[in-house]
């Protein structure tokens, strides 16, 4: 059953994308899916259209609509809801490589 879910992902973006200068980076990406290997694999898809690389997700599980994640997961959830179509970006927080 297709179900709104947040996942929690390690992303690889080109060189320059990001203000940081940064290339590495964690954001909360919320979308539709079945399951989360199928989350996961909308979300690889999706990211490869900016020619970035999901390198993993940390966590994936089903959004609750009773509990608060903070204002800015919570309206990433609320745009969601609307849209079937969804995949959507919270905040990153980049970082450098070792």
């Amino acid at each position: 059953m297709t179900k709104l879910w947040i996942a929690n992902c390690e992303i690889r973006v080109e060189a320059g994308d990001l203000p940081s200068g940064s290339t590495l980076a964690f954001s909360n990406i919320v979308t539709w899916g079945d399951d989360p290997e199928q989350v996961t694999e909308k979300i690889k898809t999706d990211l490869a259209r900016f020619n970035w690389h999901l390198i993993a997700c940390q966590r994936v599980d089903p959004a609750d609509d009773d509990k608060d994640y903070g204002d800015e997961l919570n309206e990433l959830v609320i745009q969601a809801q609307g849209n079937p179509n969804a995949i959507l970006l919270g905040r990153f927080f980049s970082y450098r490589p070792d």
